[in-house]
Order: structure tokens, then sequence, then C-alpha cells
């Protein structure tokens, strides 16, 4: 089930501070091996965790799923190292208003809660900033 588009559509229409383009997963890996970052924000599924099966003689299992939003800041010459942390905050503090407590398709998926944020190295131009959030669902074979 992916519903990776569902949040990225999110994160544009929510007005998110200096974030005007989202994208995946596959931009974010061409971008991290060449450190130069197209877009504002990159959404991808960090891990999906099974339950133990609740039935006898058939399957159900509730799969946890973790996302990532990671930000991106560019340094400006102009701004001090306390602006730049600012803006980092101001990005983290939008980016969990819009998604925690939404759910991309509330038939099936639990909301969105917020599962913790970090800061990556992004080289000398940029400050990446990671944010997680957690849903799940059920998936059966009967």
């Amino acid at each position: 089930m992916s519903f990776l588009p569902a949040v990225r559509d999110r994160l544009r229409g929510a007005e998110v501070p200096g974030v005007k383009q989202v994208h995946g997963a596959v931009q974010l890996n061409a971008a991290l091996a060449l450190l130069q970052f197209d877009a504002d924000a990159y959404v991808l599924q960090r891990t999906k965790t099974p339950a133990p099966n609740s039935l006898v003689n058939a399957v159900q299992q509730r799969l946890t799923v973790r996302l990532a939003v990671l930000t991106v800041t560019r340094y400006a010459n102009s701004r001090t190292g306390e602006e730049q942390a600012d803006e980092i905050e101001l990005k983290s503090d939008a980016v969990v208003a819009a998604l925690l407590g939404w759910s991309p398709d509330a038939t099936r998926l639990q909301p969105l809660t917020y599962a913790g944020g970090a800061p990556l190295d992004g080289g000398d131009d940029v400050a990446l900033w990671v944010d997680e959030f957690e849903t799940s669902y059920l998936i059966r074979s009967v």
C-alpha cells in the first residue's frame, strides 16, 4: 500500500514555510549522491514492521509503517547560525503540524503519530533535518 504520494501532496498544500517542492525517495537518492538538493523536502518510507499473526488457520497482522520527511535548509552567507537554526525549527514544526493526527487513507490507515526528529549531515551548503512518523494498518490472508 503506497500512501506516500498523499503525504507529499499534503505537505505541498499545507503551506509549510520554505517548502515549495516535495519529492520522493528516488530523487533523494540522487540528491544525496551529489549533495545537490533540488527540492525543499523529501518523503520516503523507512520501515515496515509486522506484529505477530493474530489468527489460527489464517493470517492477520498489523503492519506499522515508519515514514520520514527530510527538510532541506540552504545556507545563505548573510544569515547567522542562529537564524538558520530558527528556520530549521520552523520547517520541522510546520511539517509536524501538517501531518500529526492526519491519515492519508482514513478507511485503512491509523492517523500519523510523531516518532521523532534529528539532524543529518548535508555538507557545507545545506542543513538537513528528518522528522519521522508512524501509521499502521492490517494485512490478512484468509
